[in-house]
């Protein structure tokens, strides 16, 4: 083989590799983010996005460690390197998570009363983690009153409101814990058909994409007492740029075992 043609069969094959590379990367983003709130350790953590896949990984100990979600198949992975085993279930099973824990439990008994659900656009909101935002507000009030072996506990009264800060100038994958989280503190009510799907329909503005930031207050009061006890919770994107994303971390590792999903109630 002459030295042009050895060198055009050198070049060919680095071509060939190159574009193999680049074929197991994508254009996507990559962000950091925390939560923190009343009654919970600070949490961090890492998302990538690229397409219609997102992966998340909490920092420190989690279960599951991280979570893969699909918006293409409708499917939520989640990953326990530990134990080196993964579950997978439907988007809207993983929203509903939390009510079903609630529904199987076959002594209690959830009567909602009262419930009211509402939503408003803000407007223009401060800039998160350097991009523009739009402000969206969601509102959930309700009262519950809750039985186990034929005996009924006195209502509970429970206010929700939960600002989103929604980007202008990205296009984020939609990510389903944004309707877990939303659903948490409202699981006493979740059972209820009618409040599910009017509280369903508030979300769908946000259930889209990924908000920069969520901030949740809740007001609780107890019977007839007056005075509420209250909590917030915030979620926000700390920092965010465009970055290749190696498709290969979408892909649960070779050797896992796939297990029934369990849910321990919690988040972070």
């Amino acid at each position: 083989m002459n030295r042009g043609v050895a060198g055009m069969a050198v070049g060919a094959l680095v071509a060939l590799g190159s574009g193999l590379a680049r074929a197991q990367t994508a254009s996507g983003y990559r962000y950091t983010f925390k939560a923190t709130g009343d009654a919970m350790d600070q949490t961090t953590g890492t998302t990538i996005a690229a397409g219609t896949r997102t992966r998340i990984d909490l920092d420190g100990s989690s279960e599951p460690q991280y979570i893969v979600v699909d918006n293409a198949t409708h499917t939520v992975t989640m990953v326990y390197p530990e134990r080196q085993e993964y579950s997978v279930v439907s988007d809207t099973t993983f929203q509903r998570l939390v009510g079903n824990v609630l529904a199987a439990l076959p002594v209690v008994s959830v009567k909602l009363t009262d419930a009211q659900v509402s939503d408003t656009v803000l407007g223009p909101g401060e800039s998160v983690a350097g991009h523009p935002t739009s402000r969206y507000q969601v509102d959930q009030a309700f009262t519950v009153t809750l039985g186990a072996f034929g005996f009924q506990a006195g209502a509970l009264h429970q206010r929700v409101t939960t600002e989103y800060w929604m980007s202008r100038d990205l296009q984020l994958p939609a990510n389903p814990l944004v309707t877990l989280v939303s659903q948490v503190t409202t699981v006493l009510a979740q059972n209820d058909r009618d409040f599910a799907h009017r509280s369903a329909e508030a979300l769908r503005p946000v259930a889209r994409g990924t908000p920069l930031k969520m901030v949740i207050h809740t007001e609780t009061r107890s019977g007839d007492k007056s005075d509420a006890t209250s909590k917030t919770t915030v979620i926000e994107v700390t920092a965010i740029a465009p970055a290749r994303i190696d498709l290969s971390r979408f892909d649960v590792p070779a050797g896992y075992t796939r297990k029934d999903p369990q849910f321990t109630g919690k988040l972070f």
